[in-house]
């Protein structure tokens, strides 16, 4: 017997709308979406965190004195945002800049367990926001797309992400425009097969700059005073290296076999600089009159001392950099290196850990004057960052290369 198929699709369709040539009519009233649910996506889940992330972004709207938002969404979170900027000099100019956390969530996803959570999105605001700071700019306008494997999983913890995002936007003094989240399951992956969930986020921020205050390197002379800002333990760079040390000494399964203190000193969350760093540069002082007189500033991420410091600050004047009054090495970077023994290609040096991790001064600043680091450190201090002076830049010896020398290591 020969089936028409053509019959049997307009048999479905008749079923599934009635017949053919009826009309159909939407109404208010609620439509169920099974096949749609069915594909592991749960609307009710999905509409209450919108709402949170919504309201995230309403409460941030006046968090810059440099952002007017021109809020054009009235009622409903789907129409558009926009934004303007006043009270800046004449000739200030915009950039963008994007970035994530990196390969730091697979740490995060081991802990789960303990709430840590919404603390994470600190790491997400200083990836972003420090690393441009450097230069003297200041952040002002932050956008985000959050990646999930289910919202259902971890609806209260996602939910507690996004409002600590508000309280450090609003230490920061930046705008949450807007955001974007996508339950995306198969394709956000983890190697912890206990993970209760898992996800990334990535991001956008929009900078303001003015060419009469960017930090250049040309600034730099010898007998500079240099201050480091701490960083307790690791950031979000190199985190691979360290995931790697971790499963050299716990095997695969690291995430179920490791202390749950050396897992939390792994993954402690970042300290983000950038007001303090904007407020020391001008942007948040009286007539834009910067309190201190900065020469540069190294943020310590990839390659750390050699390349930030060395190779982009002080090489290309000939200036080397004297330290003995360095932030100690945690005790988890300790173990790190020495775990990283058991690869074919070990850790091989005390040069080699601090040129590949921060040593947890994530950023040195070059200042001028003796009263120019006093003055950086109280600012600091008002924004909850510990710094101390570390020493200084000095001339280079003819004989001799540009370097960087470290004494007094702890």
């Amino acid at each position: 017997m020969t089936i028409n198929t053509l019959s049997l699709h307009e048999e479905f369709l008749s079923s599934l709308w009635g017949k053919l040539w009826d009309v159909i009519r939407i109404t208010s009233k609620w439509v169920a979406t099974n096949f749609y649910t069915s594909a592991w996506v749960d609307i009710e889940a999905w509409d209450s965190f919108s709402s949170v992330a919504w309201k995230v972004c309403k409460w941030s709207y006046d968090n810059s004195p440099f952002v007017q938002i021109n809020d054009l969404s009235k009622w409903n979170f789907r129409w558009p945002r926009g934004f303007s900027y006043l009270n800046l000099p004449e000739w200030s100019v915009n950039t963008l800049a994007p970035d994530w956390i990196w390969t730091k969530v697979v740490l995060h996803e081991t802990l789960w367990d303990i709430g840590w959570l919404e603390n994470w999105a600190y790491d997400i605001v200083a990836m972003t926001a420090d690393d441009i700071t450097r230069y003297g700019w200041v952040p002002t306008v932050f956008t985000s797309v959050l990646d999930v494997r289910s919202i259902k999983e971890r609806e209260e913890e996602y939910k507690q992400m996004m409002l600590r995002l508000w309280v450090i936007a609003k230490e920061q003094w930046f705008v949450i425009l807007n955001w974007e989240t996508a339950e995306l399951w198969a394709c956000v992956w983890t190697p912890n097969i206990l993970a209760k969930t898992a996800f990334n986020w990535s991001w956008m921020m929009n900078w303001i700059y003015h060419p009469d205050k960017m930090i250049y390197w040309d600034k730099v002379e010898a007998w500079d005073i240099l201050v480091a800002l701490k960083q307790d333990w690791f950031r979000s760079n190199w985190l691979s290296a360290v995931r790697k040390a971790f499963t050299l000494q716990y095997w695969d399964n690291y995430y179920e076999t490791a202390p749950r203190d050396e897992l939390l000193q792994a993954s402690a969350h970042s300290v983000p600089y950038a007001k303090a760093i904007a407020e020391a540069n001008w942007w948040h002082s009286p007539w834009f009159k910067a309190p201190v007189n900065i020469s540069w500033i190294a943020h310590l991420s990839g390659w750390s001392f050699k390349w930030k410091l060395l190779e982009d600050m002080l090489w290309v004047k000939w200036l080397s950099a004297e330290f003995d009054n360095l932030f100690p090495i945690p005790e988890i970077v300790k173990k790190v290196a020495i775990w990283s023994q058991k690869s074919d290609k070990p850790m091989k040096s005390i040069e080699e850990l601090y040129s590949t991790w921060c040593a947890w001064q994530w950023m040195i600043v070059a200042v001028k004057t003796q009263e120019d680091a006093e003055t950086l450190m109280q600012i600091l201090t008002k924004n909850w960052i510990v710094s101390q002076i570390a020493w200084k830049v000095v001339e280079t010896p003819e004989w001799k290369d540009p370097n960087i020398t470290i004494s007094n290591i702890k």
